[in-house]
Order: C-alpha cells, then structure tokens, then sequence
C-alpha cells in the first residue's frame, strides 16, 4: 500500500505537468501573438525582418510560419519588393 507521501508525491507531479502544460500554452500564445501583428502588415514582411524583429533565429520563424499554417490561418506569400531578394509573407485578412 503507497504511502501518504506517495500519493502526494504523484498528486504533485500530475498537477506540475499539468502546470507545466498551461504554462507552454501560454508562452505559445504570447510569442504567436507579436508574429501575427507582423503579418498583419499589408505589404507583407520577410523571414529576415522577423528574425530581426522578434529576436528569433531565421530557422524559428519559418516553423512558426509553418506552424500558423497548420492552425489553418491563411499566410499570402508575396513576392520580393522591387530591388528586394527575399519574397514577403502577411496574413490573408490583412
């Protein structure tokens, strides 16, 4: 038979994890929130101007772009600004 200490050492894991998973989501939302103001930019922005704008690393933002897709918003990719390189990207309601 457990313990009284085991069973408030399980009751406390399964409450951390729990925790733990409305903290990720949290975090998730509050990074995913900035990103998405950026795309709401009418002329679009580039993977290089989010990293630089976020803070990220080129490589985050794309899988945060990725991501975004698969959470079913619509992301327009625009082509490169006259003189530009790197194509743009906004959100279809922007």
């Amino acid at each position: 038979m457990p313990s009284s200490a085991d069973s408030t050492e399980a009751g406390f894991c399964s409450s951390r994890k729990a925790n733990l998973a409305i903290l990720s989501a949290q975090s998730d939302f509050a990074l995913t929130v900035p990103l998405i103001e950026l795309l709401g930019n009418e002329k679009g922005v580039t993977v290089n101007e989010l990293s630089e704008a976020l803070d990220w690393l080129p490589h985050t933002v794309r899988a945060a772009l990725t991501r975004l897709r698969a959470d079913e918003r619509k992301l327009i990719k625009l082509p490169p600004a006259d003189g530009e390189r790197y194509v743009r990207y906004r959100l279809e309601n922007a």
